[in-house]
């Protein structure tokens, strides 16, 4: 169990509870207590210099401390982590005053409840590893080495029938011989509606020892591409890693790259792009987890219709058109090398089942992992991504619709904006008098941009403290040079050159704010629409899970604030994190949860906004800070500019 313990602030005598562990920057950021910080925590300013009064603490050494100070008991907080209770003193020169007030404290904490897939995995993958021994061939018996080996499968491991493809049966002779009929086979169980199971014989390699044996769960998203490699013997994870889909190069959404798909050889490209970007994935997994390449025996994908549809080669021109139809919904498992995946020969590559054409298989893993499908709670599942999604209902209901959002929530489209990864500023505290932000970034790295989850907290708080009006304008006449003309308008400056990993400023103009005002009016309006085709309000949801890779620093009174999540009790909501990459994890480990998404795709009833004329009168409305109806906000409280 982790320890928790208390930090003291003074002279604000403001105490915040956190874990052993955290940063002392960290414990600032939740209290609400302003503390310099324009380097996100990396150490490289200096400028986090607080007294330790009592207790104590595991603080770096550092030559931004010198000498007198450390003997005062100066650190840096960003440099320090607590291993107890402990008191601390903010000095007088950089507060001055009870910079933030309690109660923006206290919605600094209100953070997503972490959410874990209620769902419980067999350990049950897709292939199977058999050690053989038959009886070598002899004048009275010699059938065909095939035969010998189906017989064998058949007589002592109970599996039948079994089919095997030519490229199997080429090398069959060899391997089988090499080790004096002791051998390994692997096998895929199959079962297709309305035909006996039989099992596919994929490889047969000399020796009698089990391999170890992995699989690949794969999150093909329009912006970003995650992977994890899983042992499917224990279910372990043994690396993730994950990269930008190179296809953004040609197109920012699904719609700008089915056109792009519609050039001469644009299917192509964009094909051969997620794979490059794929492969690149594979070979940084493999070098992390140290695991040989062979030991990969297939791939589990989730993507949207539109990616898992140019993934697989598909022509997708009739998923913009009425009545937006898709090329397949369910597409059986593939050769992995056929895509041009670098995976062994005999592995395969599988893809969740969508729904419709902008409701895929990304968003049925989603509600794989998240469990509404299994359950009597009513549910709005948010995916807040490219193409947002959402899902509402319950075990007797599940009604779905997409809204195309745009990349902003992912660092798309904005000057300085991207994935949460290292060194993008997550955190984020802005003092209301001096306008001065204070930055926390991933791994306390130089700060290099902002991730979804620090635009959202950043937006927040400048319409809070009136640097911004509802029209996500900025005030001009604070006095402040943190706001200034620049090239797309007016910006404020996040992070100075200085102090960042860029050799220049970090900032969030007028433009990025457009960006984003446009994609949570899209997520707002989708999700309203969508509970009033079930004739639901917001009051009468039981739970909302948030899905979308916003890194650790989600807070729900910041998204609120936006207008971006309803305004009803915080404790109703949780946050899942990748949820389809998490569901294509549940169907790496269990084969039967990858037939169940089979069940919950086609149980799964689709609205397209795009032919609503509510869906727009809700845009409309939803394009300012938090919306033009205050009623549906009631917690939020506008500064002297909103």
């Amino acid at each position: 169990m982790i320890e928790r313990i208390k930090v003291r602030f003074l002279p604000d005598n403001i105490t915040v509870e956190t874990m052993v562990g955290e940063s002392l920057l960290d414990a600032a950021l939740d209290a609400g207590v302003f503390i310099p910080a324009a380097c996100g925590g990396s150490g490289a300013c200096g400028q986090c210099k607080v007294k330790v009064i009592q207790g104590a603490v595991n603080a770096e050494s550092t030559e931004k401390i010198l000498p007198q100070e450390r003997d005062e008991g100066f650190v840096l907080a960003c440099q320090t982590k607590l291993v107890g209770d402990v008191t601390i003193e903010v000095p007088k020169a950089k507060v001055g005053r009870k910079v933030i007030p309690r109660d923006e404290a206290e919605r600094m904490k209100t953070m997503a409840r972490p959410m874990e897939s209620p769902i419980i995995p067999e350990l049950n993958p897709m292939t199977m590893t058999v050690l053989m021994n038959p009886p070598s061939p002899k004048l009275e018996d010699n059938t065909s080495d095939y035969e010998r080996i189906i017989r064998e499968l058949k007589v002592d491991h109970g599996l039948s029938p079994v089919i095997a493809a030519l490229d199997v049966l080429k090398v069959l002779p060899g391997e089988i011989r090499e080790q004096d009929w002791n051998f390994t086979a692997i096998l895929k169980p199959e079962c297709l509606p309305g035909i006996e199971p039989y099992y596919r014989l994929l490889k047969v390699s000399a020796g009698r020892k089990v391999p170890l044996r992995t699989a690949l769960a794969v999150d093909i998203g329009t912006t970003s591409l995650w992977a994890e490699l899983i042992n499917i013997e224990s279910g372990e994870v043994l690396a993730r890693s994950s990269r930008y889909n190179p296809q953004i190069s040609m197109g920012d959404d699904v719609i700008s790259r089915i056109v792009f798909a519609l050039k001469k050889e644009g299917s192509e490209k964009l094909q051969q792009a997620v794979v490059q970007g794929l492969n690149q994935i594979i070979n940084e997994i493999l070098e992390k987890s140290g695991i040989p390449k062979n030991s990969i025996n297939y791939m589990v994908a989730a993507g949207n219709t539109v990616m898992t549809h140019l993934f697989m080669g598909l022509y997708p021109r009739f998923l913009r058109q009425t009545p937006y139809v898709p090329v397949a919904q369910n597409i059986e498992p593939v050769p992995a090398r056929s895509l041009g995946l670098d995976m062994p020969e005999e592995s395969f590559a599988c893809v969740f089942p969508g729904v419709a054409s902008y409701v895929g298989g990304d968003i049925v893993s989603g509600v794989l992992a998240n469990g509404m499908w299994d359950s009597d709670l009513m549910t709005l599942f948010i995916d807040i991504g490219t193409n947002g999604e959402i899902v509402a209902g319950n075990r007797d209901m599940l009604m779905t619709a997409s809204c195309s959002a745009g990349p902003a929530f992912e660092g798309g489209g904005l000057q300085h904006g991207m994935r949460a990864a290292p060194g993008a500023i997550e955190g984020v505290l802005i003092d209301p008098e001096t306008f001065e932000p204070m930055i926390k970034t991933i791994d306390a790295k130089p700060a290099v941009g902002i991730c979804g989850s620090g635009i959202i907290n950043i937006i927040s708080q400048m319409l809070r403290i009136g640097i911004l009006n509802q029209n996500a304008k900025f005030a001009q006449d604070l006095g402040t040079d943190r706001i200034r003309k620049g090239t797309s308008g007016f910006e404020y400056v996040i992070c100075r050159a200085a102090e960042s990993g860029l050799n220049e400023d970090i900032t969030l103009s007028e433009v990025d704010l457009d960006n984003i005002l446009r994609a949570k009016a899209a997520m707002f309006s989708g999700y309203t629409c969508l509970l009033e085709k079930i004739g639901l309000s917001v009051e009468e949801l039981d739970r909302v899970i948030i899905a979308g890779a916003f890194g650790s620093f989600i807070n729900l009174d910041h998204a609120v604030t936006i207008g971006l999540l309803p305004d009803i009790p915080r404790e109703k909501f949780s946050f899942i994190g990748n949820s389809s990459l998490k569901g294509a994890r549940l169907a790496v480990m269990d084969r039967d949860l990858m037939e169940k998404s089979r069940e919950i795709a086609r149980a799964m009833m689709n609205v397209e906004l795009s032919e609503d004329h509510a869906y727009m009168d809700n845009f409309m409305a939803a394009l300012f800070l938090p919306h033009t109806r205050m009623q549906l906000f009631p917690s939020v409280k506008l500064g002297a500019s909103g």
